[in-house]
């Protein structure tokens, strides 16, 4: 597990729809001291007050918008050419999961965080995500299992 939060000093490329799930994930990437982390979401730079040369533009999409899906799949696709990243890591939901999942075909290690939002039960996303990651958590002790997520605190 160590290797997989070993990023100090590698390129992580955090992914996740706007809004909660992106402040959540921007308080992690604190966390991550020198490492190059570039955030993709959709919106703009400025409006989630990131620097335009860390952001990647996607369309975000879901169960009910899968037509959106393709061209998420073709930004994240560009984005993983062009930063090449060795981290991905998301707190969701579909385009995080979809950006684990090519995250896997090009040779990242992939973090999945369950967001703050999913309470009761975890997320669709969340489940399938957990499938695919490298290390799959949750921010609430009550959702822990033996084979994942897993419980390591949360971020508030």
């Amino acid at each position: 597990m160590t290797d997989v939060l070993d990023t100090r000093s590698c390129r992580i490329l955090a992914v996740s729809s706007p809004g909660s799930r992106l402040a959540e994930l921007c308080v992690i990437a604190n966390g991550f001291g020198n490492a190059e982390v570039h955030f993709a979401t959709s919106g703009s730079a400025r409006r989630w007050g990131i620097a335009s040369e860390r952001f990647v533009g996607i369309v975000d999409f879901s169960l009910f918008q899968l037509w959106r899906m393709p061209v998420c799949a073709v930004q994240l696709a560009i984005a993983f050419i062009r930063l090449r990243p060795r981290v991905v890591i998301s707190t969701g939901a579909a385009p995080g999961a979809l950006a684990l999942m090519l995250g896997r075909l090009t040779g990242a290690r992939c973090i999945w965080v369950e967001s703050l939002t999913s309470t009761d039960e975890l997320s669709l996303s969340g489940r399938l995500a957990g499938r695919i990651a490298h290390l799959w958590l949750t921010q609430w002790e009550h959702l822990a299992r033996e084979d994942g997520p897993y419980y390591h605190g949360g971020t508030l």
